[in-house]
């Protein structure tokens, strides 16, 4: 959301300001969607390379796979892989892997989850948050562009209103004052017209903040 002079200054100064607070919630629910759109795809990643391995191995009575068994099994058929490599090679994409894999068990057995079920309903529960959060920010993206334009059209209300009252106070006559008045703040008029239109049809039933007149 822009800022404005007067808000970039106060900001700076370290004083928080409506807009910077604003500001600072979007971009903290950006980073977490963000973070769980990752997650996602490692999530994705897994499972596709988790199935792979299940389809391969021994057939067992039906029943939901163990992760950190069909874990193991994944290390044992990338190390197999990675024998046509050289040994320093293998060394390495060995202890890489490792890492990965201690990182999902970590991660897997911090969640509660031990098996491909609960692995997928994660995996939904993950994507249905992330939707949450979108669907959330989608609102108040569109509410905080209506309050920029109320902001805007509020600003314009208030700094040209003393030169429609001045109008309204003029007579014509015999020199056509009035007339000259308008035209010599034309633009200005115009703007508070618009501005006046917009609050009315847009500010909330009993709103007082700003002295809407005809």
């Amino acid at each position: 959301v822009h800022m404005g002079v007067a808000a970039c200054q106060m900001e700076k100064k370290g004083i928080a300001t409506e807009k910077g607070e604003l500001n600072r919630s979007i971009q903290k629910t950006n980073r977490l969607i963000r973070e769980i759109r990752a997650q996602i795809e490692k999530l994705k990643e897994w499972i596709a390379d988790l199935f792979k391995v299940w389809k391969t191995a021994p057939k067992q009575p039906p029943q939901a796979p163990n992760l950190a068994n069909l874990l193991m099994k994944y290390l044992s058929v990338q190390r197999e892989k990675s024998r046509k490599y050289s040994q320093s090679w293998q060394h390495q994409h060995t202890a890489d892997e490792l890492k990965t894999i201690a990182a999902a068990v970590n991660y897997l057995s911090e969640h509660g989850i031990s098996n491909l079920d609960e692995l997928d309903a994660s995996l939904s529960s993950v994507s249905d948050r992330a939707y949450s959060i979108r669907a959330g920010m989608k609102t108040a993206e569109e509410r905080m562009k209506k309050l920029q334009k109320l902001i805007e059209y509020g600003k314009n209300y208030t700094e040209y209103k003393p030169i429609h009252d001045e109008l309204k106070k003029l007579q014509n006559g015999w020199t056509n004052k009035r007339d000259k008045y308008e035209e010599a703040h034309r633009a200005e008029l115009t703007l508070w017209n618009a501005a006046s239109r917009y609050l009315h049809a847009n500010l909330p039933k009993g709103t007082k903040t700003l002295p809407i007149a005809e």
